[in-house]
């Protein structure tokens, strides 16, 4: 994280995070089907996907949803 975030995390159907990240803080999540997140400040998030960092997901303060499932994961 490179600033405060609220991130929402659905990993398989199941609400497993809903909170305020904050700076440096790393979460790690292992989907068997899909992973949803919801984030408060996308542009605050760095993602990796097995262990590739991904493009910046939006600005900063910007609100984004993005859903992946293991036949669209980047």
């Amino acid at each position: 994280m490179n600033a405060l975030c609220y991130a929402r995390v659905v990993l398989d159907g199941e609400v497993v995070l809903e909170k305020n990240l904050e700076v440096g803080e790393d979460q790690r999540w292992e989907p068997r089907q899909s992973l949803e997140l919801r984030l408060g400040n996308a542009g605050g998030v760095v993602l990796a996907i097995n262990g590739v960092e991904q493009p910046p997901l939006g600005a900063n303060d910007q609100v984004v949803d993005l859903s992946y499932t293991l036949d669209n994961l980047p």
